[in-house]
């Protein structure tokens, strides 16, 4: 029996359709299984309404917060997540770090209020050139209010907000290792953790930055981590003002654990 052209067209969608729903189907459930196995860290700046894209109004982030929170995340720092990575430690399920770069002043005042009401906890990145000089930044007895707390670890974005990987070693070495020495200073704490400024590095700066005593080290390479992901070269999740609200957070996770799940399957098979 001979179709007509209506009723092929019709198959033919109804196949398409089949199949773009299978394949959603698949990615979904590769997310799925992203989510239970990898750990998510997300990499924000400022909380705040500021002219800036890497600020995240005060309403939206609290709602991430609570997005995170009904979904089951359970938040973690960067020393656990080393310790799972180095000796097979458990960890909770759905486990996310959060991670703010560069050490504005809203770090205490906007967002540390929002995590902890949570019981979250989180990761401050300073730049000790910054730290009390310009008005946007941290002064260091706001970044002791933030140590006080045990809720919060400081880490490392160099000294001086330098794109490593355009520096000789020489001068990478002065970033990290100075850096370092002017936190643990001032905090009395060790500092042991770091994030490039601009996702910059080399190899060059992977050795320094074990040489110095670093334990982990967070790239601006999207996606999550697990048992085989590098402590000096962990994945992200950027998080930036919204353009379609809590989509574009969702979307940006889902982004996240769909590529970790590929490269993930990838590495099991090759």
């Amino acid at each position: 029996m001979k179709l007509s052209g209506s009723r092929v067209k019709a198959r033919l969608i109804a196949v398409a359709a089949a199949v773009v729903l299978g394949l959603a189907a698949v990615v979904y459930h590769l997310a799925d299984y992203a989510a239970g196995t990898g750990v998510l860290i997300l990499a924000y700046h400022r909380v705040g309404d500021f002219d800036s894209e890497y600020a995240v109004p005060v309403g939206e982030f609290s709602a991430q917060m609570d997005y995170l929170q009904h979904k089951g995340y359970h938040s973690i720092t960067l020393d656990q997540l080393a310790e799972a990575i180095e000796t097979g430690a458990g960890l909770p399920p759905r486990a996310v770090v959060i991670t703010f770069d560069d050490g504005y002043w809203d770090n205490l005042t906007n967002a540390y209020p929002i995590v902890a009401a949570r019981g979250f906890v989180m990761t401050v990145f300073v730049v000790p050139e910054y730290i009390g000089r310009y008005y946007d930044f941290l002064t260091w007895p706001q970044v002791a209010e933030l140590v006080a707390t045990g809720r919060v670890t400081i880490g490392s974005h160099t000294m001086d907000h330098q794109p490593l990987a355009e520096l000789a070693p020489g001068q990478q070495a002065a970033e990290l290792v100075d850096s370092k020495r002017a936190i643990e200073l001032a905090t009395g704490l060790p500092c042991r953790h770091f994030a490039y400024p601009f996702g910059s590095f080399s190899q060059d700066t992977l050795s320094i930055l074990a040489g110095a005593g670093y334990r982990t080290a967070c790239t601006g390479i999207t996606g999550l981590n697990w048992q085989k992901t590098s402590l000096l070269l962990l994945r992200r999740t950027n998080i930036v003002k919204s353009r379609w609200g809590m989509w574009d957070f969702r979307a940006r996770i889902f982004y996240s654990e769909v590529k970790f799940a590929g490269e993930k399957l990838l590495s099991q098979i090759f």
